[in-house]
């Protein structure tokens, strides 16, 4: 079993896996659910070339850049906000939990008009030296690397897309593998 990295040795670590509760709060752990550091999304792996499973149940599996740029596009050519085919975070977020914001096409406003698409993006932030950000955004890990360190792995990076409560985009980010995220798995073909 992965063990809880909230305090202790899991803080930070980019050698063992570890998951995170992002709140804190029992009763919203049902919303939020867990993120997961690099090597607990991998399953102790140090990538996900081989084993694209990584955390996920059996018949799924963590999705790459491809399968993200799949779902925006997608997105942007079926429920665009605003005419603009980059503005897809509207139609990816949840109705609720967001933080309000008056950028337009932005998951915080107007929430009810949110998730077009179903998908559901939940706030919930993510593991980042104790600072969560629920309500601003929501993170999800791909399976791509971005870079690998040979001998420190604080130096390697994977790709992590991210919707923020004040942006109508969809962004791609790379952060260190000690830092965690929520997975949003994808059923395979």
């Amino acid at each position: 079993a992965i063990p809880n990295g909230n305090s202790g040795a899991g803080l930070y670590s980019q050698y063992e896996p570890y998951y995170y509760h992002l709140t804190y709060n029992n009763s919203l752990l049902s919303t939020y659910g867990y993120a997961y550091n690099w090597k607990a999304l991998t399953n102790n792996s140090t990538t996900l070339d081989v084993n694209a499973q990584g955390i996920c149940p059996d018949g799924w599996h963590v999705p790459d850049t491809t399968e993200w740029a799949i779902l925006r596009d997608y997105t942007g050519d079926h429920y665009a906000c605003g005419g603009n085919n980059a503005s897809v975070a509207k139609a990816l977020a949840d109705v609720s939990r967001w933080n309000t914001s008056t950028e337009n096409c932005s998951p915080g406003a107007y929430a009810n008009n949110n998730n077009l698409t179903g998908f559901t993006a939940v706030p919930s932030g993510g593991h980042f030296e104790n600072t969560f950000h629920v309500g601003q955004v929501a993170y999800f890990w791909s399976r791509t690397v971005f870079y690998t360190h040979n001998t420190t792995p604080y130096y390697s990076y994977a790709l992590v897309y991210k919707i923020s409560y004040d942006s109508p985009n969809i962004s791609k980010y790379s952060y260190h593998y000690d830092r965690a995220f929520p997975v949003r798995c994808l059923r395979d073909e």
